[in-house]
């Protein structure tokens, strides 16, 4: 059964963070940064929702890693969506491969099935 997403709060959206990561031996959570200020920290497929005041916010993982931002801005009553994911199997071939951390807005069309799998947890 489908949770029912909560309401943001007055000049206010709502973000939804899902952490994708890959299979790691070791857990490591993934930290995004609001504006500099520690959002969430999300252990590996896992999401959370958090309200973000209407406005233009840049969200970064912590620790900042290279060109990995996404610059929102944040419309009151509207949903917002970000993944961010650690993917280890690309660190053997770095940098062909791209970056081993990703952060990185998503439409709420790529969210659904997240959202799905997440549950079902």
């Amino acid at each position: 059964m489908r949770r029912r997403p909560p309401e943001a709060p007055a000049g206010s959206g709502l973000l939804h963070v899902f952490n994708d990561s890959g299979p790691t031996l070791i857990r490591s959570d993934q930290v995004v940064t609001a504006d500099g200020r520690r959002l969430v920290s999300l252990p590996r497929r896992t999401y959370a929702v958090v309200p973000l005041p209407q406005g233009v916010h840049v969200l970064e993982p912590d620790p900042p890693s290279w060109k990995q931002r996404v610059v929102l801005n944040v419309e009151a009553s509207r949903n917002c969506f970000v993944v961010v994911a650690y993917r280890p199997e690309r660190s053997w071939a770095a940098p062909m491969a791209g970056t081993t951390l990703v952060l990185r807005g998503i439409t709420p069309e790529q969210a659904e099935p997240l959202l799905a799998e997440f549950e079902r947890r």
